[in-house]
């Protein structure tokens, strides 16, 4: 899984990747810009952050979803996503993308990661500084802060 999180119209991420119970640099970055300037996050199986990602690149045709694992196996979690618009509003969905409104501070990903940045980000962290936070602190994080400011980031 990992970790993703949207805070103050800022995106962040963790950039690691996970087979079973091996960890690496991720080769597909987390989140994704939109010609219309929306952010997609994604946690999940490598190949369907990837999809995603052809996806969004390609214009967010509703006709060209690609099929998305909708319930895992022993190592393998529903895709989630995470959407930052233009306007600041947040949505979020697991499995088949049917989207759904967030608070303005929102997070997706391993369970535990997403209790500790959440509380980070309660606390007073940004969402670049909360996924540091946690990379350093919970399992199933790891590697770089990738990061994407929204169209009206409130940076502190």
């Amino acid at each position: 899984m990992s970790i993703v999180v949207v805070k103050d119209d800022v995106m962040a991420a963790d950039t690691s990747a996970w087979s079973g119970p091996l960890r690496d640099t991720s080769p597909v970055p987390k989140i994704v810009r939109a010609t219309s300037g929306t952010l997609y996050g994604a946690a999940g199986r490598m190949r369907d952050v990837y999809q995603l990602r052809l996806w969004v690149l390609a214009g967010e045709f509703v006709d060209d979803l690609p099929a998305f694992v909708v319930s895992g196996g022993v190592d393998e979690s529903p895709l989630s996503i995470l959407r930052l618009d233009p306007d600041g509003s947040v949505w979020s969905a697991i499995g088949d993308v049917q989207f759904c409104p967030e608070t303005p501070m929102a997070a997706i990903g391993n369970n535990d990661a997403v209790m500790f940045a959440m509380g980070a980000m309660a606390a007073g962290a940004s969402a670049a500084h909360a996924v540091a936070l946690t990379i350093r602190n919970v399992e199933y994080t790891g590697g770089d802060v990738q990061y994407e400011m929204g169209a009206n980031p409130r940076l502190a």
